[in-house]
């Protein structure tokens, strides 16, 4: 009995174009694990799967001030089309050893970033030291990093939830790794949120001196 074999890729990143299928017909990608699919009016058409984790956009950062991830600039998707995002962060150096890896929000896509002296409240905990703050300027993501290139950086990861929902406030929190000073290692773990309600679209991460040596930032979005 013959064995029917739906269209399929192997190639990551390929996607069938219209002409090569019939409308209702399927193809895969094997490596992207991906479907797709030709609609009625003639288009090829991603198949969602509820709960993966998709790659959205992402950024090596090669000394700059800040690097940004704003909703409609450069291919980024920061909306209601995901309930969660996580941005992974990688090997993140500062220009200037010994600063802070903060956080900042936007409400108008990037345009302007968040930087009143009380738009944000964060509890930050570095080595099991803990810190709160009920009004600040931007959310410290970790203690003091070191700009030796070869100590690593910043590791971690930051889970938003929710960003385009007005209630509860914009949320997220976060766990990294880097070294300090004289090869000290320290663990943070931060969680915060904007002191008032506000539909976020845009978030931009710094230092609190210098800028961003290097290092990669990840985002991803869990499909609904």
């Amino acid at each position: 009995m013959p064995t029917l074999v739906p269209r399929y890729s192997t190639t990551t990143g390929s996607v069938p174009s219209a002409g090569a299928l019939t409308t209702g017909e399927v193809a895969y990608n094997l490596p992207d694990r991906r479907i797709y699919i030709k609609d009625g009016g003639g288009s090829v058409v991603e198949l969602p799967l509820p709960g993966r984790w998709e790659l959205i956009k992402e950024v090596t950062a090669s000394n700059v001030a800040a690097v940004d991830l704003a909703h409609g600039s450069n291919g980024v998707v920061l909306n209601s089309t995901y309930d969660e995002y996580c941005v992974f962060l990688d090997r993140i150096v500062p220009a200037t050893n010994a600063s802070t890896l903060w956080l900042r929000t936007s409400t108008d896509a990037g345009v302007n970033f968040s930087s009143g002296v009380s738009d944000y409240v964060a509890h930050t905990s570095v080595n099991m030291a803990a810190t709160t703050s009920a009004a600040d300027a931007q959310i410290a993501l970790t203690g003091t990093v070191s700009s030796t290139a070869g100590a690593g950086g910043v590791t971690g990861y930051l889970y938003i939830f929710e960003p385009s929902t007005t209630v509860p406030r914009f949320r997220f929190s976060g766990v990294y790794a880097n070294t300090a000073d004289s090869n000290r290692v320290a663990s943070t773990e931060a969680t915060g949120s904007r002191a008032a309600t506000a539909d976020v679209d845009g978030i931009r991460f710094l230092f609190s001196s210098g800028n961003v040596t290097s290092g990669t930032f990840r985002l991803y979005g869990r499909r609904k």
